[in-house]
Formats: structure tokens, sequence, C-alpha cells
């Protein structure tokens, strides 16, 4: 799957003056988000299959004021009407082959756009515009012809959501006012309980932390805090992110220069588990101030070679103590160092097997535990059980209550949560959060010395193999025999 959003023809803007007195920075603090993020044209695609019906819901949006800002250069013309605006998105399109692509300011009416352009990049003439009343929509979002109609569920002046194959898209395009953004914010939490898998991307025109942001006024804190909230409240996480740190530059230079990482992709716990190796790039900028972001699923290969790791569950069995104590009671000769680093080789390989014979697939026991206990319960509401039966449940109940404990410890351990601050999060939750982790530490993909960059996982490998050997290896040839000796590099 792939999503895809780039702008087009940005406006420059002239900032604050630098010379405004320190009274004024707080109430400056939002101020600083209008004046230098303004409108701008942008495209998101989605690789998905087909959709599913469902009923049209369209919500009544309320319009906002246009920012007025000051030029320090002549505008250019902009929109998707510019032929150059056309141009990169063709090439986007036939690049990345989105199946549904999303338009942020297109700054034309949809009755004026080219039915006859859509299709020749192989898209429907149909598409969908939100609700702006007495302005031009300022999202389209249009899909392949190969790909069936979308349900739309909702839109307003800062979202359109549709529902796709059972999963849930929302393309945002946020207003600059944290205090508007509270109504998308509001909007949008409907759809965390819908249940179902959920990529909500787009320019979010707020951060999530000052490091988000490079030069200009310090990001508003109250902005930053609801921002957040609105994550943390509908269990969202922000996919791994490859390339450029910051997706957006004013287009000035020197004290005048801002950089901010605006556009982003969130995705909830089932949209982490349908896709497990969903991650997305900010690519180089070209034509504007925003940097195309390309989100794609990536299976993420099992190592050969897999490091031992201690896991917490293993101290909550009853028999990890006998077995480290057998280990480490084998008498062994030699230098202290040696009998420690023996002792530590052989604990490994026993605590290996004994993971495999005790734990094995945690999931699997917990689902298999919770079938039997769930057939004693049956069977005790039925009545005419004796004591022997009922302390079974019991001994039942405790165990699989024990297993799910061991089963957060782990998942908690392998998403690297903290202890303190995640006791509500659930098991799912770790789940997602170590499959995120999984993807972050993954090369999805490698520039090789000729300049091409590779993004098959079978070929990645290679370029890394052969610098390897040619920095840390070498050849030496023994003249009796001509046999070929491989030794490493000092």
């Amino acid at each position: 799957m792939l999503v895809r959003k780039q702008h087009f023809g940005e406006e420059e803007n002239e900032p604050p003056d630098p010379e405004t007195p320190i009274s004024r920075w707080g109430d400056m603090a939002e101020d600083d988000i209008e004046e230098e993020h303004d409108p701008t044209v942008g495209l998101m695609g989605l690789m998905v299959n087909d959709t599913q019906e469902s009923d049209l819901i369209c919500e009544e949006s309320k319009s906002h004021p246009r920012w007025r800002l000051q030029q320090t250069y002549p505008p250019a013309t902009r929109g998707i009407a510019n032929d150059k605006s056309q141009n990169r998105l063709s090439k986007l399109i036939n690049k990345w082959d989105p199946d549904i692509v999303g338009i942020a300011e297109p700054m034309i009416s949809p009755d004026d756009f080219s039915k006859a352009y859509l299709q020749s990049l192989g898209m429907s003439s149909c598409f969908f515009s939100n609700n702006s009343l007495n302005r031009v929509p300022n999202i389209w979002l249009f899909w392949k012809t190969t790909v069936d109609t979308p349900n739309l569920l909702c839109c307003s002046n800062q979202q359109i959501t549709v529902e796709v194959d059972g999963v849930l898209l929302s393309i945002i395009h946020a207003h600059c006012s944290y205090v508007n953004r509270r109504q998308l914010w509001m909007d949008l939490h409907q759809f965390s309980l819908m249940n179902l898998p959920w990529l909500i991307l787009g320019d979010f025109n707020a951060y999530l932390s000052y490091s988000d942001k490079q030069g200009g006024h310090r990001p508003s804190t109250a902005a930053m805090s609801d921002f957040r909230d609105f994550i943390g409240s509908n269990h969202l996480m922000e996919a791994p992110c490859k390339g450029f740190h910051f997706s957006w530059w004013n287009k000035q230079v020197g004290r005048l220069k801002i950089l901010g990482k605006l556009d982003r992709m969130f995705f909830n716990i089932l949209w982490s588990s349908k896709y497990p190796g969903w991650n997305y790039k900010v690519c180089n900028r070209l034509c504007s101030g925003h940097s195309p972001i390309v989100g794609r699923s990536v299976d993420i290969p099992r190592p050969k070679n897999v490091p031992f790791k201690f896991f917490n569950m293993w101290c909550s069995h009853p028999s990890f103590r006998d077995t480290v104590k057998a280990i480490w009671d084998v008498p062994l000769a030699g230098h202290s160092i040696y009998i420690m680093t023996q002792k530590l080789k052989q604990l490994k390989s026993a605590l290996k097997v004994w993971n495999r014979e005790i734990f094995g697939n945690i999931k699997f026991q917990v689902e298999e535990e919770s079938k039997s206990l769930e057939l004693m319960q049956k069977h005790f509401d039925q009545g005419n059980t004796d004591e022997d039966f009922n302390m079974q449940m019991v001994n039942q109940e405790n165990k699989v209550e024990k297993l799910l404990e061991q089963e957060q410890m782990f998942w908690r351990q392998k998403a690297g949560a903290s202890w303190e601050n995640d006791n509500d999060r659930s098991t799912k939750f770790f789940h997602a959060m170590a499959n995120t982790n999984r993807s972050k530490s993954l090369i999805s993909e490698l520039k090789n010395n000729e300049g091409h960059t590779i993004s098959i996982q079978e070929e990645i490998g290679l370029p890394i193999t052969a610098t390897f050997i040619s920095k840390h290896v070498c050849t030496i040839k023994v003249p009796t025999g001509g046999t070929s000796i491989k030794l490493r590099k000092a």
C-alpha cells in the first residue's frame, strides 16, 4: 500500500517583525503558525483494494477566513490549474501509481477542472470535494478507474474521511488556528469508535514537540497539548518516518528561515496489525515548500540470527530461579573470567530451551487456556459440579490471569514502553508498538554506488555485504599450493 502527498505553488510570506516587543511574544505564539504557513496545493494517495458500500454521511462545515499574507516576492500562478502543478502531479502518479489521490487547496472549482486530464492519468472522472461554503473546496479526493467508488463517511473544511475495503482513510488539511482545529479533533474522534483499521494523513498545521520546528517563534504550548491529547485519546501512533525530518520550509534563508514537521501519518492498532510494516518517507521538496510523503507497507523479514534477549516475564515463572541455579552450580575449572563467560554461554542456551518449553508461543497459550476456562465456566453454570471441579476452575482462572499478565509483560518489553506510564495500555497496544519499532529499524531502501535506489528486500543486503567485504576483508595467496586465505582487515 502507498500513500502520497505533495504540495504545489507555495506563496511566499513575510515573517513577523523581529523588533516585536517581548510582551507580545506570548500573544504571537499562535499568530506565528497562522502567518508562516499559507494554504497550498497537495497530493495524497493510498494503494487499496475494492471498497464496500456504506451510507453517505455528509457533514455541514463552517467557513474560516482566508489569512492575509504579505508577499516577499511576486506570487506565481497557484493551484492545480497551473501547468507546472499538473506536470508535477502527473509525474508523481506515474512514479508511485496510487489508487486514491487527494488534492489540498486546488484553488479552482471542481467544475472547472479537466476530466480528460484525470482520465489520462488512469483516474475516474468522478471525485469527492469538501464543503467550504462560499469558498472553492480545499480538499479533493479521486481514485483510479480500477477501484470501486469509496464510501464517503464525512467531509468538512478540514478533512475528508472515506471507507475503502474495510479500512478508514482520513485526509487532513487542518486550520491554522488551534482553536478551530479542536473541531477537527472532535469530528475525527467518532471514527476511533468504529473499530476499523484507520490511517490519518495530511497537513495537520500543528507540532508535537519543539524539535519539530526550526526557526521562527516557538510553537504554541496549548496547540501542542491539544494535538497530543487527540493522539492519546484515540490510541493513535505515528507511522515510522524515514527521509527528511522536516516536511515544510517557508522558502526563506538566513535568520528568516523556518522549517517544520507539519505533514504526518498516524494509524490505530488495527491498522498496524493489518499492515505491520507500514511506514512513510518524507521526500525532497520540489515546486513547493512542502515535501511529498510516501507511505507503504513493507514485509519485515525475520532475522536469521536472532540475538539472545532476557524477558522480564521469565521472572514470574516459579521454575526460572531453579533453572538458572542448576546451570550456575555446575563446577568449571579455569580463570574466573573464563568461568564467567562459559557459564553465561551455557545459561543462554539453557534459557532458550526453557523458554520454548515453558512459554513457547505465549499468545497461543493464552488462547488455548482461555478456551479451556470458558468450557469449565459453561459446565459450572449448568450446575451439578463437585468441589474438586470448582477448585480446578479457580486454578484455571488463576492460570489464565497469570498468562495474560506474562503476555502483557512480554509485549510491553518488546515495545520498549515504560512501566509507570503505560499500565492502562492493552496487550494489543504494546503489540502494535513492537511492530512499529521493528518497522523503524527496517532498511526499506538503499542507494548503491551507482546512485540507484534499491527497494527489494532480497537485493538490499547485496551492496551492504559487498561494502563490508571490500573494507574489512582481504585475500592473501600463499605461494605453496596457491591457497587463498581471507583475513579480516585490522
